[in-house]
This record gives structure tokens, sequence and C-alpha cells, in this order.
């Protein structure tokens, strides 16, 4: 079984695994660890709807939604206390989107500025995260969230390749599009890659999807969490057949 035969499997097993998940749905942990949980196995839906069809230009900007994603339930599986620089990230990203409105110059805000009481939303959001603020869990920059991770060798690698490619950078385009030939290049809308290019993409979200089913199962105390372990050992063992 090829890497991306299996990840396709892996997703099904997730969802069908997934359905012994219990949770205090009132719990903000519980709530947020499942609702990450269940973006991971998504975004791994949506790639593997893009590795089937001629929309293979999608999946580095969706890998990196992933990793980021991953970065975020890693660390609060591990640390519920993560659960408040997240809450201080989503009241500063909330607070420029509700200051903008308050100026009811966006045509895209007119909603948000004819709220009555946007002052006082405002002024409750600003102390709420000054109250964070104040207790040490002040918003992280995206490469401090892969430090507490242990990740910023990706960060450093191949994050950046997948920034490159969110973002439209020239090594995207040029690698997108342009066809090489000696001293002179063309054109090329829809260039065809072979699987093999994505490979790094469905190996690290197979492993990682792996990691973060046993870690939500575990700390859930799912009744599947010994079944859900043996997803490792298949995974190690794929992942030996191909290297041969």
């Amino acid at each position: 079984m090829k890497i991306m035969d299996y990840l396709g499997e892996l997703h099904e097993r997730c969802l069908e695994f997934g359905n012994q998940l219990r949770f205090d749905k009132h719990h903000k942990l519980h709530f947020e660890l499942v609702a990450l949980y269940g973006s991971l196995i998504e975004l791994v839906g949506c790639m593997l709807i893009l590795l089937k069809t001629n929309a293979k230009i999608g999946i580095p900007s969706l890998y990196r939604t992933f990793l980021e994603t991953y970065v975020e339930f890693y660390n609060l599986v591990r640390d519920p206390r993560y659960g408040y620089y997240r809450e201080a990230s989503f009241l500063k990203e909330w607070l420029k989107v509700l200051k903008i409105a308050k100026e009811k110059k966006n045509p895209y805000l007119v909603d948000i500025s004819a709220l009555s009481n946007l002052a006082a939303i405002i002024s409750k959001n600003e102390n709420e995260l000054q109250d964070l603020i104040a207790r040490g869990y002040k918003p992280l920059t995206i490469r401090q969230k892969f430090g507490r991770a242990d990740m910023l060798k990706e960060y450093l690698s191949f994050y950046n390749f997948l920034c490159c490619e969110s973002h439209s950078n020239k090594r995207a385009l040029i690698d997108r599009h342009a066809n090489i030939i000696n001293n002179d290049y063309e054109l090329v809308v829809y260039k065809t890659h072979p699987d093999e290019k994505y490979l790094s993409y469905t190996d690290s979200a197979a492993g990682l999807l792996v990691s973060a089913t046993i870690d939500i199962h575990d700390h859930l105390e799912s009744p599947a969490r010994d079944q859900v372990k043996g997803l490792r050992q298949q995974l190690d063992r794929i992942r030996s057949e191909e290297q041969k």
C-alpha cells in the first residue's frame, strides 16, 4: 500500500474512531481540542480530493493550514494553559476588526458598525486581552507557536516553502508554471506533476494525523484508544515498504 492510499484509509478510520469520542461540550478545552482535531481530519479530506483531481496547485497552501492547525492542537493537548494564548490571539484579531468597524468607513463591516453597543464590546475585549497579558498570556507569533511545539526546524525550512506557495511568491510561480528547456522556458497552466512530488505532504499529513488521533483518544480516555495506537504501527510498516 502506498502512503497516498493509506492517507485515504486513515481519513476514513479517523471518522469511524471519532464516533467513540465523548467530551464535555461546555468545557472550553474539550471544545477546542475536538474542533482542532476535526479540522485536521477535514483538511486531510480536502487534500485527498485535490490529489484525485487536476487541482494539485492547492495542496501546499492547504497543507500549510493543516500544519498550523496541528501545531495549535499539539500545544493545547500537552498544556491546557495554552488555551489562554489562543484566547489572547482571538481577542487581538477580533479587536482589529471591531476598531476598523467603529470608524464606519469599511463597507464590508457595516453590520458590525451599526451595533449600538460597539464601544462597550471593544472596551470589554480590550480589558480581557489586557488581563491575559498581565497574567503572562500575550498573543504568540507563528514562530513562537512552532517553537513551543518543538518544531522550530520545520518552521525555518518546510514552512517557509509553504508560505511561498500561499503568497504566490516567485519561487512558487516558477515551480507552478515554468517548463525550463535549455536556456528558455514555456509558460504552462495546469502543469502536470507526478504524484511523488506531493509525497512529502501526504507522508507528513499521515504522520501528524496519526499522532493527533492517538493524543485525542488518550486525552479523552476513549474506548478506542488501544485500537487507535495500531494506526502508528500500520504507518510504520508502509513507510518501511516504500523505502525498499
